[in-house]
């Protein structure tokens, strides 16, 4: 156990791939609270990230809580990704049952600095990874990223639950998400995670909740007031056995070495119980990535509510999904395409949609003027 007392300790660029490298199992690192140990980047740092982990060995069972990390990114100079916390663990290390708990991140974002995230996890193999009752206030490019990139690896069994992300707003327009969670390559995973009981709150630049993985909850969450569709379930395309392996691509020219650009599926989804209101765009959807794929597959949407959105309540691109026992209330002021509760959308090219069930449903429209002009469009 590594324990910080209360204070400012201003860190340094280090020799490695952070300012703090961690190579050893059960490895555990305890502030006095994140109101009282604060770890700040100094002016001018380039850095790969605060805390780097399996950079040269497996970092099973490392856990970090009880301290607010601040990225001062006003002051960033260089090239580097300046993540906050990151799992490195290229090709064969681990990062087993890690747990990043009660601590608070702040100002992980620069304009031009596009890919700077606070939380990311998942270069290399994993399983168990809990983040739970953290604060993610200030500015960020892109907050959480969950993720599992090495070919042949197993990523599964994550928690992400009572988090608070409240004034995501990124110096350089382009924020993108507070939670992403993405299968790459021919990894399994991230699969059988729970994402619960988190809040988007404040201005929140981009989406809430992204999940592009199968075999996910998502339950009781709550989105306010985000610039995208707020929680939404998608897939990703990415390029396969060739040189640039897990790069997103849209067609084989994409991919270089002979590699392929595969969709990796997203099926057996269930979103339920949670909230999305005040979006500039849609509050909930089921939506392929690229025109012609077939869209996420066996997933369940009950219970949810969905209310003054500019767009749809519920946008969905897929197959064999069942809506039923929701709630959408005055969405569609934008008077766009999709101006209403729920839009089935289709696609002009691949399977478009096919059994989708919506059933017991309510359709209300209470704002001051009328807003969501069809219940099912």
């Amino acid at each position: 156990v590594v324990y910080i007392p209360c204070g400012t300790y201003m860190l340094s660029a280090g020799a490695g791939n952070g300012s703090l490298t961690v190579d050893s199992i059960n490895t555990a690192i305890r502030g006095a609270g994140r109101d009282c140990t604060t770890l700040k980047w100094a002016n001018s740092v380039d850095e790969n990230a605060m805390i780097s982990l399996a950079n040269s060995a497996d970092t099973d069972g490392f856990s970090i809580s009880g301290i607010e990390f601040d990225g001062n990114g006003a002051n960033w100079s260089g090239a580097q990704a300046h993540a906050g916390i990151q799992l490195r663990g290229d090709t064969s290390l681990t990062g087993h049952k890690s747990k990043v708990e009660h601590n608070r991140f702040i100002n992980f974002s620069k304009a031009t600095y596009t890919s700077a995230i606070a939380i990311d996890w998942g270069r290399g193999s994993w399983d168990g990874f809990r983040l739970v009752d953290n604060e993610f206030f200030g500015n960020f490019g892109r907050t959480v990223n969950l993720r599992c990139t090495v070919s042949g690896t197993t990523c599964r069994g994550y928690v992400i639950e009572d988090n608070i992300f409240d004034n995501q707003s990124a110096d350089t327009g382009s924020a993108d998400y507070a939670i992403q969670v993405t299968q790459i390559g021919n990894s399994d995973g991230p699969t059988h995670g729970m994402i619960r009981g988190n809040r988007c709150e404040g201005t929140c630049l981009g989406s809430c909740i992204k999940v592009m993985a199968s075999h996910a909850t998502i339950i009781g969450n709550v989105a306010d007031n985000c610039t995208k569709d707020q929680i939404i379930v998608s897939q990703v395309s990415e390029c396969v056995g060739g040189s640039n392996d897990g790069a997103s691509c849209t067609a084989e020219s994409t991919c270089t070495g002979g590699g392929a650009c595969v969709s990796m599926e997203t099926k057996n989804v269930t979103v339920t119980g949670n909230v999305a209101i005040n979006g500039s765009d849609g509050g909930f959807g089921f939506e392929v990535a690229a025109s012609g794929e077939p869209g996420p597959t066996n997933c369940t949407f009950t219970g949810n509510v969905a209310a003054v959105n500019d767009v749809a309540g519920l946008y969905v691109e897929g197959r064999d999904i069942t809506i039923s026992g929701n709630g959408f209330d005055s969405n569609g002021s934008a008077n766009v395409t999709a101006d209403c509760g729920v839009y089935l959308g289709g696609q002009t090219t691949g399977d478009g949609i096919r059994n989708i069930h919506v059933v017991g449903n309510t359709f209300t429209d209470t704002a001051g003027s009328a807003t969501q002009k069809y219940g099912i469009q």
